[in-house]
């Protein structure tokens, strides 16, 4: 900050010599030292950023569940009575034991 206001009364203090130091120079002079010390008292007032945790992924073994297959008991089924329709067709009549 000292350097900045040491730099903007040296380069004020040649302002008074130069013979071709008109109003429109003064005025970009005084807003590239305006737009400085903006800057400046801006980055002064932000917060400083905070550092991120960042954590690696952790490898979990997945878990193996067997489960042991269950016991479907057959069906068996047989023809009990078959019988021959008039149109040549034929009728059966299935009995089964086991899984319904």
């Amino acid at each position: 900050m000292i350097k900045i206001i040491a730099a903007t009364v040296v380069a004020l203090s040649f302002t008074t010599s130069a013979q071709a130091w008109g109003d429109r120079e003064q005025g970009a002079l005084a807003g590239i030292v305006g737009t400085l010390l903006w800057q400046r008292l801006d980055n002064q007032n932000q917060p400083q950023p905070r550092p991120q945790v960042i954590t690696q992924p952790v490898y979990v073994p997945p878990t193996v569940i067997y489960q042991y297959p269950r016991v479907v008991p057959e069906r068996q089924c047989y023809v009990f009575r078959e019988t021959r329709n008039y149109d040549g067709t034929y009728t059966r009549e299935l009995r089964c034991h086991g899984l319904q």
